[in-house]
């Protein structure tokens, strides 16, 4: 039987490709010797080795915690059970984001429960309301290219604060319209840049950008072209 996750078996991030090969072959080694913790019928602890166990075709060992527990004592659990696991800062910064929002408890509490900083908790709500599909590969370990604010080129990270700025300049130059101005005799130098553009990895520059920029493009060609049939008059 394979059991459906829990909302708050997302506050901790599934184990990475190797991590999971790894325990999967411990489990075959030495058998599964910690239960999956379900609540309701829901996993709460143990996603990890119930894929591991489905990959051996073997049935998982398990646990029913009380029904009657309480949403704070119930994310208490999950984060207890996974303290062991060796987040880097951004992954436990994303995992009390995730607590926050499922127990609905302060930012403050949440700080001080889970040991990470405000500041930290800011830059992650930040980045969910604007760029959300940046999270879950954050939570997951992974690097995220940006462009360097200072620099203005493209770098690669995992941190909180530097990706938080490119997001800022970007939602800048979108609403500012502070784009790579392209005028009537540069309409070629205007592909070239978009071009260019569209050659950045995927997460250096937003669509919208592009998009404004290309309106830009066909915008002067337009001119360009209703001028010229004018002159022609």
């Amino acid at each position: 039987m394979v059991y459906e996750a829990h909302e708050l078996a997302a506050i901790v991030p599934m184990a990475n490709k190797y991590e999971q090969e790894a325990l999967r072959l411990d489990i075959e080694k030495h058998g599964q010797t910690d239960p999956i913790s379900l609540y309701r019928n829901k996993i709460i602890d143990g996603r990890c080795r119930q894929k591991a166990c489905n990959d051996l075709g073997i049935e998982p060992t398990i646990e029913n915690l009380q029904h009657n527990l309480t949403l704070e004592e119930l994310s208490a659990f999950a984060f207890s059970k996974n303290t062991r696991r060796n987040l880097n800062t951004t992954q436990k910064a994303i995992k009390a984001y995730k607590q926050m929002v499922s127990t609905k408890q302060s930012a403050t509490v949440i700080s001080k429960l889970c040991a990470v900083t405000r500041a930290n908790l800011n830059h992650v709500e930040y980045i969910s309301k604007h760029r959300q599909e940046l999270i879950d590969p954050l939570f997951n370990g992974e690097k995220i290219n940006f462009i360097n604010k200072k620099t203005g080129r493209t770098d690669s990270s995992n941190s909180l604060y530097p990706i938080r700025k490119s997001i800022e300049v970007e939602i800048k130059q979108t609403t500012e319209g502070e784009v790579p101005s392209v005028g009537r005799v540069d309409v070629a130098k205007g592909f070239k840049i978009i071009e260019s553009a569209f050659s950045i990895i995927p997460d250096s520059i937003s669509f919208s950008v592009l998009r404004h920029m290309t309106e830009k493009v066909i915008s002067a060609m337009e001119t360009n072209h209703m001028e010229g049939h004018s002159n022609d008059k």
